[in-house]
């Protein structure tokens, strides 16, 4: 028989999209630390940036958050508690980012 194609087939990597209104705060979705903050760039200008954390409970993983405007606070190495830690606001994209 064929392999099933039931949740689809790709990549070993995953994404979620989570939409909230922009000014939106975005929380930590899991316990670890903060590896990257990088800035998302778009047609050569800085809109906001990626957060990239390390999961406590998965070391060989890393949790992306983008576009956001980084909380001042974060530096790499900050230690970040789920749904606690604030990781920054959402920013719009609609005016530089087409479908």
């Amino acid at each position: 028989t064929a392999p099933s194609t039931v949740g689809g087939a790709g990549a070993p990597t995953s994404a979620l999209d989570v939409g909230a209104a922009p000014g939106t705060d975005a929380y930590s979705p899991v316990d670890g630390t903060v590896v990257g903050i990088e800035h998302v760039v778009l047609n050569g200008r800085r809109h906001g940036q990626r957060i990239d954390v390390q999961p406590a409970g998965a070391p060989s993983l890393v949790v992306s958050i983008s576009r956001v405007r980084a909380d001042p606070s974060l530096d790499v190495g900050t230690a970040v508690t789920a749904s606690t830690t604030k990781l920054g606001q959402l920013l719009d994209f609609s005016k530089v980012e087409k479908q």
